[in-house]
């Protein structure tokens, strides 16, 4: 999986994980401690996310890391 693959798949998984949280984007990004922009270039799937990130939004979505992420291939 290419990085850009893998950043579509992200940003669909992610975008699915908030809407089935039902909190606001606000909430999420306040709760995973980063800011507003950067979860929505991370939605968007304009930038990728730090692990930190990805680890911190996972907390605040109450989910599994492997829920955002797929780890069945490298990326390359």
């Amino acid at each position: 999986m290419s990085e850009l693959e893998w950043m579509r798949t992200f940003s669909k998984n992610l975008q699915e994980m908030i809407d089935d949280s039902r909190m606001s984007q606000k909430e999420i990004a306040y709760n995973a401690g980063i800011s507003e922009a950067s979860l929505t270039n991370y939605i968007k799937g304009n930038r990728m996310p730090t692990a930190k990130a990805i680890l911190n939004i996972s907390y605040a979505l109450d989910c599994d890391v492997s829920d955002l992420m797929d780890f069945g291939e490298q990326i390359r």
